[in-house]
């Protein structure tokens, strides 16, 4: 599937990818393993945090409440998913 944001109902924890105007996915984030950009351009993902934080990424994997995001070949940032304002995909 592809989109363009992705956010989280804290009430069920599924996850909503948006992909056009007023069209979106919902899934179960047990259905996933990995998100990452398809763009060529790396660091296309922008997951802006509480806080004014804005960590930019082509890859991250999720993990029940934790988010993995992947910065480079082996450096990895964990966070939750209370954490996180918005994540957002370069199209």
């Amino acid at each position: 599937m592809r989109g363009r944001q992705l956010s989280r109902d804290d009430a069920t924890g599924k996850l909503r990818l948006a992909m056009t105007e007023g069209s979106y996915a919902v899934i179960a984030p047990e259905d996933t393993s990995a998100i990452q950009s398809s763009a060529s351009a790396s660091d296309s993902i922008s997951i802006r945090l509480k806080g004014g934080s804005e960590l930019r990424c082509k890859e991250f994997a999720l993990s029940g409440e934790m988010v993995t995001v992947k910065l480079g070949t082996a450096t990895r940032i964990e966070g939750r998913w209370n954490e996180i304002d918005s994540i957002s995909f370069a199209q």
